[in-house]
Protein backbone atom coordinates (compact mmCIF):
# COMPACT_ATOMS: atom_id res chain seq x y z
CA UNK A 1 0.00 0.00 0.00
CA UNK A 2 1.33 3.48 -0.52
CA UNK A 3 -0.12 7.02 -0.46
CA UNK A 4 -0.60 8.49 -3.61
CA UNK A 5 -0.08 12.65 -4.27
CA UNK A 6 -3.41 13.68 -4.67
CA UNK A 7 -5.46 16.07 -3.22
CA UNK A 8 -9.03 16.62 -2.18
CA UNK A 9 -10.53 19.90 -0.69
CA UNK A 10 -12.04 20.50 2.16
CA UNK A 11 -16.28 19.87 2.79
CA UNK A 12 -17.77 22.98 3.17
CA UNK A 13 -20.31 21.63 5.50
CA UNK A 14 -18.08 19.70 7.98
CA UNK A 15 -18.84 21.20 11.23
CA UNK A 16 -21.66 20.24 13.04
CA UNK A 17 -22.71 21.90 16.52
CA UNK A 18 -24.34 20.69 19.12
CA UNK A 19 -26.99 23.52 18.61
CA UNK A 20 -27.36 22.85 14.89
CA UNK A 21 -25.18 25.14 13.69
CA UNK A 22 -23.69 24.55 10.02
CA UNK A 23 -20.17 26.05 9.94
CA UNK A 24 -18.15 26.50 6.81
CA UNK A 25 -14.29 24.47 6.82
CA UNK A 26 -13.06 26.51 4.65
CA UNK A 27 -13.83 29.70 6.59
CA UNK A 28 -14.30 28.68 9.95
CA UNK A 29 -16.98 29.73 12.46
CA UNK A 30 -18.41 33.29 12.15
CA UNK A 31 -17.10 36.05 14.38
CA UNK A 32 -20.11 35.82 16.65
CA UNK A 33 -19.32 32.20 17.09
CA UNK A 34 -15.63 33.13 17.71
CA UNK A 35 -16.65 35.21 20.57
CA UNK A 36 -19.17 33.18 22.20
CA UNK A 37 -16.89 30.09 22.47
CA UNK A 38 -13.88 32.41 23.35
CA UNK A 39 -11.65 32.67 20.22
CA UNK A 40 -10.09 36.11 19.49
CA UNK A 41 -9.27 35.99 15.74
CA UNK A 42 -10.82 37.06 12.53
CA UNK A 43 -10.65 33.38 10.89
CA UNK A 44 -8.55 33.91 7.92
CA UNK A 45 -10.17 33.03 4.20
CA UNK A 46 -8.09 31.51 0.98
CA UNK A 47 -7.42 28.14 -0.14
CA UNK A 48 -7.65 24.97 1.91
CA UNK A 49 -4.26 23.74 2.82
CA UNK A 50 -3.65 20.33 0.55
CA UNK A 51 -2.59 17.28 1.87
CA UNK A 52 -1.21 13.59 0.49
CA UNK A 53 -4.03 11.28 -0.59
CA UNK A 54 -3.96 8.07 1.44
CA UNK A 55 -6.01 5.50 -0.34
CA UNK A 56 -9.15 3.99 1.04
CA UNK A 57 -9.66 0.79 2.45
CA UNK A 58 -10.20 -2.23 0.35
CA UNK A 59 -13.17 -2.87 2.23
CA UNK A 60 -16.38 -1.48 0.68
CA UNK A 61 -17.06 2.72 2.31
CA UNK A 62 -19.57 1.69 4.72
CA UNK A 63 -20.40 4.39 7.49
CA UNK A 64 -18.85 2.57 10.77
CA UNK A 65 -20.34 3.39 14.15
CA UNK A 66 -22.09 5.77 13.05
CA UNK A 67 -24.59 7.59 15.53
CA UNK A 68 -27.12 10.45 15.05
CA UNK A 69 -28.90 11.80 18.38
CA UNK A 70 -30.77 14.61 18.75
CA UNK A 71 -27.96 16.46 20.25
CA UNK A 72 -24.78 14.81 18.33
CA UNK A 73 -24.22 14.27 14.86
CA UNK A 74 -21.40 12.20 14.13
CA UNK A 75 -19.08 12.17 10.85
CA UNK A 76 -19.25 9.04 9.07
CA UNK A 77 -15.88 7.09 9.98
CA UNK A 78 -14.45 4.53 7.15
CA UNK A 79 -13.81 1.12 8.34
CA UNK A 80 -10.76 -0.55 9.86
CA UNK A 81 -8.11 -1.43 7.48
CA UNK A 82 -5.80 -3.52 10.17
CA UNK A 83 -7.82 -6.56 11.78
CA UNK A 84 -6.84 -8.59 14.18
CA UNK A 85 -8.32 -11.03 16.18
CA UNK A 86 -8.42 -10.46 20.24
CA UNK A 87 -8.19 -14.08 20.95
CA UNK A 88 -5.04 -13.86 19.81
CA UNK A 89 -4.16 -11.63 22.73
CA UNK A 90 -3.74 -12.37 25.93
CA UNK A 91 -5.69 -9.34 28.07
CA UNK A 92 -4.99 -8.67 31.33
CA UNK A 93 -8.78 -7.05 33.09
CA UNK A 94 -7.03 -6.64 36.13
CA UNK A 95 -4.07 -4.20 35.00
CA UNK A 96 -5.14 -0.95 34.32
CA UNK A 97 -2.19 1.00 32.13
CA UNK A 98 -4.41 4.11 32.08
CA UNK A 99 -8.35 5.53 31.89
CA UNK A 100 -8.94 8.18 29.71
CA UNK A 101 -12.31 9.93 28.72
CA UNK A 102 -13.42 7.85 26.29
CA UNK A 103 -12.02 4.44 27.11
CA UNK A 104 -9.35 2.16 29.05
CA UNK A 105 -6.20 0.89 28.50
CA UNK A 106 -4.90 -2.54 29.96
CA UNK A 107 -1.83 -4.30 29.72
CA UNK A 108 -1.77 -7.33 27.02
CA UNK A 109 0.87 -10.11 25.12
CA UNK A 110 0.45 -11.90 22.13
CA UNK A 111 -0.28 -15.35 22.54
CA UNK A 112 0.49 -16.56 18.92
CA UNK A 113 2.83 -16.33 15.88
CA UNK A 114 4.43 -14.17 15.24
CA UNK A 115 5.60 -12.26 17.46
CA UNK A 116 4.58 -14.59 20.10
CA UNK A 117 4.64 -13.49 23.73
CA UNK A 118 4.76 -9.41 22.41
CA UNK A 119 4.37 -6.99 25.38
CA UNK A 120 1.17 -5.57 23.81
CA UNK A 121 -1.43 -2.64 25.50
CA UNK A 122 -5.33 -3.17 24.67
CA UNK A 123 -7.94 -0.02 24.53
CA UNK A 124 -11.46 -0.33 24.84
CA UNK A 125 -14.73 1.46 25.57
CA UNK A 126 -15.88 0.08 28.47
CA UNK A 127 -19.70 -0.27 28.69
CA UNK A 128 -20.44 -0.32 32.15
CA UNK A 129 -18.51 3.26 31.96
CA UNK A 130 -21.02 4.86 29.21
CA UNK A 131 -24.45 5.35 28.70
CA UNK A 132 -26.59 7.33 25.67
CA UNK A 133 -25.38 10.12 24.34
CA UNK A 134 -21.47 9.48 26.68
CA UNK A 135 -21.47 5.52 25.14
CA UNK A 136 -21.99 7.22 21.38
CA UNK A 137 -19.09 10.10 21.82
CA UNK A 138 -16.71 6.89 23.61
CA UNK A 139 -17.48 4.61 20.31
CA UNK A 140 -17.12 7.39 18.11
CA UNK A 141 -13.88 8.71 19.67
CA UNK A 142 -13.11 5.20 19.51
CA UNK A 143 -13.35 4.87 15.68
CA UNK A 144 -11.70 8.02 15.45
CA UNK A 145 -8.86 6.88 17.05
CA UNK A 146 -8.74 3.83 14.85
CA UNK A 147 -9.02 5.19 11.39
CA UNK A 148 -6.19 7.91 12.52
CA UNK A 149 -3.77 4.81 13.49
CA UNK A 150 -4.80 3.33 10.41
CA UNK A 151 -3.39 5.72 8.36
CA UNK A 152 -0.64 6.40 10.38
CA UNK A 153 0.56 2.65 9.98
CA UNK A 154 -0.35 2.52 6.75
CA UNK A 155 2.35 5.48 5.29
CA UNK A 156 4.56 4.51 7.80
CA UNK A 157 4.85 1.33 5.91
CA UNK A 158 4.65 3.08 2.05
CA UNK A 159 7.53 5.82 3.72
CA UNK A 160 5.47 8.96 3.03
CA UNK A 161 5.76 9.68 6.75
CA UNK A 162 8.44 7.23 7.86
CA UNK A 163 9.94 9.41 10.69
CA UNK A 164 6.36 8.41 12.64
CA UNK A 165 7.53 4.91 13.33
CA UNK A 166 9.98 6.29 15.60
CA UNK A 167 7.36 8.83 17.33
CA UNK A 168 4.33 6.86 17.45
CA UNK A 169 3.18 4.21 19.74
CA UNK A 170 3.11 1.11 16.67
CA UNK A 171 -0.37 -0.15 16.13
CA UNK A 172 -0.88 -3.93 15.53
CA UNK A 173 -4.63 -3.68 14.89
CA UNK A 174 -8.37 -3.70 15.70
CA UNK A 175 -10.27 -6.36 16.71
CA UNK A 176 -13.67 -7.03 17.69
CA UNK A 177 -14.92 -10.10 20.18
CA UNK A 178 -17.94 -10.77 22.03
CA UNK A 179 -19.63 -7.40 21.32
CA UNK A 180 -16.62 -5.51 22.29
CA UNK A 181 -14.21 -3.43 19.98
CA UNK A 182 -10.20 -3.42 20.77
CA UNK A 183 -7.15 -1.42 19.93
CA UNK A 184 -4.39 -3.07 20.23
CA UNK A 185 -0.58 -1.70 20.58
CA UNK A 186 3.02 -2.91 21.10
CA UNK A 187 3.62 -1.89 24.81
CA UNK A 188 6.88 0.38 25.08
CA UNK A 189 8.55 0.32 27.98
CA UNK A 190 8.76 3.84 30.10
CA UNK A 191 6.83 6.53 31.87
CA UNK A 192 4.55 9.46 30.33
CA UNK A 193 5.87 13.03 30.82
CA UNK A 194 3.32 13.25 32.35
CA UNK A 195 4.09 10.61 34.87
CA UNK A 196 7.98 12.07 35.22
CA UNK A 197 6.21 15.49 36.24
CA UNK A 198 4.16 13.61 39.05
CA UNK A 199 7.28 11.59 40.18
CA UNK A 200 9.38 15.02 40.50
CA UNK A 201 6.35 16.59 42.15
CA UNK A 202 6.21 14.22 44.82
CA UNK A 203 9.96 14.11 45.22
CA UNK A 204 10.93 14.75 49.06
CA UNK A 205 13.99 17.69 47.43
CA UNK A 206 11.32 19.15 45.37
CA UNK A 207 14.63 20.79 43.46
CA UNK A 208 13.79 18.87 40.26
CA UNK A 209 17.19 17.73 39.78
CA UNK A 210 16.19 13.97 39.92
CA UNK A 211 13.56 14.52 37.38
CA UNK A 212 16.14 16.11 35.28
CA UNK A 213 18.78 13.27 35.36
CA UNK A 214 15.69 10.66 35.42
CA UNK A 215 14.79 11.81 32.15
CA UNK A 216 18.28 12.45 30.43
CA UNK A 217 18.34 9.10 31.39
CA UNK A 218 15.34 7.46 30.02
CA UNK A 219 16.35 9.39 26.29
CA UNK A 220 19.56 8.39 26.19
CA UNK A 221 21.53 11.52 27.11
CA UNK A 222 24.83 11.35 29.10
CA UNK A 223 24.29 12.28 32.41
CA UNK A 224 27.31 14.62 34.13
CA UNK A 225 27.80 14.11 38.14
CA UNK A 226 25.51 15.97 40.62
CA UNK A 227 27.85 18.66 40.73
CA UNK A 228 28.12 19.80 37.18
CA UNK A 229 26.03 22.37 35.44
CA UNK A 230 22.38 21.37 35.58
CA UNK A 231 21.37 24.77 33.62
CA UNK A 232 22.90 22.80 30.89
CA UNK A 233 21.69 19.31 31.06
CA UNK A 234 18.31 20.63 31.52
CA UNK A 235 18.42 22.32 28.09
CA UNK A 236 20.01 19.48 26.35
CA UNK A 237 16.81 17.73 27.60
CA UNK A 238 14.59 20.25 26.53
CA UNK A 239 15.72 20.18 23.57
CA UNK A 240 15.55 16.40 23.08
CA UNK A 241 11.83 16.54 23.65
CA UNK A 242 10.75 19.84 21.54
CA UNK A 243 12.78 18.15 18.71
CA UNK A 244 11.13 14.59 18.91
CA UNK A 245 7.41 16.19 19.34
CA UNK A 246 8.09 18.63 16.73
CA UNK A 247 9.43 15.97 14.24
CA UNK A 248 6.24 14.36 15.22
CA UNK A 249 3.70 17.75 14.47
CA UNK A 250 5.49 17.51 10.62
CA UNK A 251 4.90 14.06 10.20
CA UNK A 252 0.73 14.34 11.40
CA UNK A 253 0.94 17.68 9.42
CA UNK A 254 1.84 15.55 6.14
CA UNK A 255 -1.25 13.58 6.70
CA UNK A 256 -3.57 16.15 7.28
CA UNK A 257 -3.74 15.44 10.61
CA UNK A 258 -3.88 17.76 14.12
CA UNK A 259 -3.87 15.47 17.25
CA UNK A 260 -5.47 18.34 19.37
CA UNK A 261 -4.58 16.64 22.67
CA UNK A 262 -1.25 17.37 22.90
CA UNK A 263 -0.17 17.40 26.47
CA UNK A 264 2.07 15.36 28.61
CA UNK A 265 -0.42 12.57 29.43
CA UNK A 266 0.03 11.54 25.96
CA UNK A 267 3.35 11.47 25.41
CA UNK A 268 5.52 8.67 26.32
CA UNK A 269 9.19 8.48 27.09
CA UNK A 270 10.30 4.82 25.56
CA UNK A 271 13.30 3.59 27.67
CA UNK A 272 13.89 1.09 24.95
CA UNK A 273 14.40 3.47 22.06
CA UNK A 274 15.33 6.53 23.94
CA UNK A 275 12.56 8.11 21.92
CA UNK A 276 9.34 10.41 22.70
CA UNK A 277 6.24 9.09 21.55
CA UNK A 278 3.09 10.49 21.13
CA UNK A 279 0.04 8.58 22.37
CA UNK A 280 -3.70 8.83 21.69
CA UNK A 281 -5.44 9.56 18.56
CA UNK A 282 -9.00 9.56 19.58
CA UNK A 283 -9.12 13.63 19.44
CA UNK A 284 -7.67 13.76 16.14
CA UNK A 285 -8.83 15.81 13.11
CA UNK A 286 -8.19 14.85 9.30
CA UNK A 287 -8.66 18.26 7.36
CA UNK A 288 -8.68 16.29 3.86
CA UNK A 289 -10.38 12.55 3.71
CA UNK A 290 -10.39 10.53 0.70
CA UNK A 291 -13.73 9.50 -0.63
CA UNK A 292 -15.14 10.52 2.26
CA UNK A 293 -14.37 14.28 1.33
CA UNK A 294 -15.48 15.94 5.06
CA UNK A 295 -13.17 16.66 7.99
CA UNK A 296 -12.98 13.45 10.39
CA UNK A 297 -12.89 13.62 14.18
CA UNK A 298 -13.60 17.23 14.61
CA UNK A 299 -16.20 18.70 15.94
CA UNK A 300 -14.69 21.76 18.05
CA UNK A 301 -17.88 22.39 20.13
CA UNK A 302 -18.15 19.13 22.34
CA UNK A 303 -14.76 17.58 20.97
CA UNK A 304 -12.52 16.61 23.53
CA UNK A 305 -9.86 19.31 24.53
CA UNK A 306 -8.00 19.92 27.56
CA UNK A 307 -8.46 23.88 28.35
CA UNK A 308 -4.70 23.92 29.60
CA UNK A 309 -3.59 23.07 26.48
CA UNK A 310 -5.34 24.06 24.27
CA UNK A 311 -5.00 27.54 21.92
CA UNK A 312 -6.97 30.49 22.19
CA UNK A 313 -8.46 29.84 19.56
CA UNK A 314 -10.23 26.68 20.34
CA UNK A 315 -11.14 25.88 17.13
CA UNK A 316 -9.21 24.45 14.21
CA UNK A 317 -7.86 27.74 11.62
CA UNK A 318 -8.84 26.12 7.94
CA UNK A 319 -6.08 27.88 6.86
CA UNK A 320 -3.60 27.60 9.76
CA UNK A 321 -4.71 24.21 11.00
CA UNK A 322 -1.12 22.73 12.79
CA UNK A 323 -0.49 25.54 14.60
CA UNK A 324 -2.96 24.26 17.41
CA UNK A 325 -0.60 21.40 17.98
CA UNK A 326 2.46 23.48 18.21
CA UNK A 327 0.95 25.76 21.04
CA UNK A 328 0.13 23.18 23.27
CA UNK A 329 3.47 21.42 22.83
CA UNK A 330 5.15 24.43 23.76
CA UNK A 331 2.66 24.49 27.19
CA UNK A 332 3.72 21.25 27.79
CA UNK A 333 7.47 22.02 27.35
CA UNK A 334 7.13 24.65 29.74
CA UNK A 335 6.66 21.84 32.74
CA UNK A 336 9.81 20.89 31.25
CA UNK A 337 12.00 23.79 32.74
CA UNK A 338 9.63 25.56 35.36
CA UNK A 339 9.63 23.77 38.55
CA UNK A 340 7.17 25.33 39.93
CA UNK A 341 4.50 24.02 37.54
CA UNK A 342 5.17 20.54 36.95
CA UNK A 343 2.54 20.12 39.19
CA UNK A 344 -0.54 20.10 37.84
CA UNK A 345 -2.14 21.63 40.08
CA UNK A 346 0.59 24.71 39.86
CA UNK A 347 0.18 24.28 36.23
CA UNK A 348 -3.37 24.49 35.95
CA UNK A 349 -3.47 27.64 37.62
CA UNK A 350 -0.51 29.42 35.25
CA UNK A 351 -1.89 28.75 32.35
CA UNK A 352 -5.19 30.44 33.52
CA UNK A 353 -3.63 33.62 34.54
CA UNK A 354 -0.52 32.91 31.29
CA UNK A 355 -3.95 33.11 29.10
CA UNK A 356 -6.29 35.54 30.87
CA UNK A 357 -3.53 37.98 31.88
CA UNK A 358 -1.08 38.28 29.38
CA UNK A 359 -2.36 36.67 26.11
CA UNK A 360 -0.18 34.31 26.36
CA UNK A 361 2.71 36.42 25.07
CA UNK A 362 5.67 34.68 27.31
CA UNK A 363 8.18 37.86 26.52
CA UNK A 364 5.22 40.20 28.17
CA UNK A 365 4.65 37.53 31.25
CA UNK A 366 8.90 37.44 31.83
CA UNK A 367 9.50 41.11 32.03
CA UNK A 368 6.95 41.72 34.55
CA UNK A 369 7.92 38.90 36.59
CA UNK A 370 11.65 40.23 36.10
CA UNK A 371 9.86 43.56 37.08
CA UNK A 372 8.01 42.32 40.44
CA UNK A 373 4.62 42.92 38.79
CA UNK A 374 3.52 39.60 37.92
CA UNK A 375 1.29 37.36 39.44
CA UNK A 376 1.36 33.81 41.38
CA UNK A 377 4.77 33.58 39.37
CA UNK A 378 5.70 30.09 39.42
CA UNK A 379 8.97 28.80 41.98
CA UNK A 380 12.01 28.57 39.14
CA UNK A 381 10.71 30.75 36.67
CA UNK A 382 13.71 33.10 36.72
CA UNK A 383 15.25 29.20 36.31
CA UNK A 384 13.65 28.28 33.32
CA UNK A 385 14.40 31.42 31.86
CA UNK A 386 17.67 30.88 32.13
CA UNK A 387 17.53 27.92 30.16
CA UNK A 388 15.36 29.60 27.60
CA UNK A 389 18.03 32.60 27.19
CA UNK A 390 20.63 30.88 27.16
CA UNK A 391 23.41 33.31 25.84
CA UNK A 392 22.39 33.97 22.30
CA UNK A 393 18.27 34.31 23.64
CA UNK A 394 16.83 31.86 20.51
CA UNK A 395 15.67 29.39 22.85
CA UNK A 396 13.36 31.72 24.20
CA UNK A 397 12.49 33.52 21.34
CA UNK A 398 11.44 30.15 19.55
CA UNK A 399 8.98 29.34 22.62
CA UNK A 400 7.39 32.78 22.67
CA UNK A 401 6.72 32.57 18.99
CA UNK A 402 5.28 29.17 19.54
CA UNK A 403 2.88 30.39 21.77
CA UNK A 404 1.46 33.96 20.17
CA UNK A 405 -2.15 33.98 20.31
CA UNK A 406 -2.81 34.20 16.80
CA UNK A 407 -2.44 30.81 14.80
CA UNK A 408 -1.51 32.99 11.47
CA UNK A 409 1.36 34.90 13.61
CA UNK A 410 2.25 31.48 15.93
CA UNK A 411 4.77 29.11 14.01
CA UNK A 412 3.93 25.99 12.10
CA UNK A 413 5.32 22.52 12.85
CA UNK A 414 7.83 22.68 10.11
CA UNK A 415 8.84 25.99 10.70
CA UNK A 416 9.94 25.49 14.54
CA UNK A 417 11.48 22.29 13.58
CA UNK A 418 13.56 24.38 11.42
CA UNK A 419 14.42 26.92 13.90
CA UNK A 420 14.99 24.16 16.76
CA UNK A 421 17.50 22.38 14.65
CA UNK A 422 19.99 25.36 14.35
CA UNK A 423 19.72 26.08 17.83
CA UNK A 424 20.52 22.14 18.47
CA UNK A 425 23.69 22.24 16.56
CA UNK A 426 25.23 24.79 18.63
CA UNK A 427 24.64 22.44 21.61
CA UNK A 428 27.17 19.48 22.06
CA UNK A 429 25.49 16.46 21.88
Amino acid sequence: MSCNKGHDKLDALAFVSTRGWRTSALHGPSNGQLARFGGRDRLQRGRPTRFPRVPPPPTAPLLYRTVATATREYAPVPPPRYRVSPLDFRIHSSRTVGVGSFGTVYEAEKVVEPESSLPCVAKTVPADRFSGVNLNDALYYFAIERYANDQVRVCIESGEVAQLRRYTARYLGHGEHAGREWLFFQRHPGWTLEEHFRQAAAAADGDGEDFIGRLARALGLVVPPEDADRIKLTRRVFLRVAYDLLQALVGFSRLGLVHRDMKPANVLIDEAAHAVRVLDLGSAAFLSTPRYGAVIGYNARWGPADEDYVPPERFIDAKFPHQFDVFSVAMSLLRIIIPGIRDVGHFRRFSHDFRSTYDTDLGFYASRAFAGQAQHVPEGFVDGLVVLKGEDGLLFELMRLMLLWRPHSRLSPERALVELEKIKSRVPA
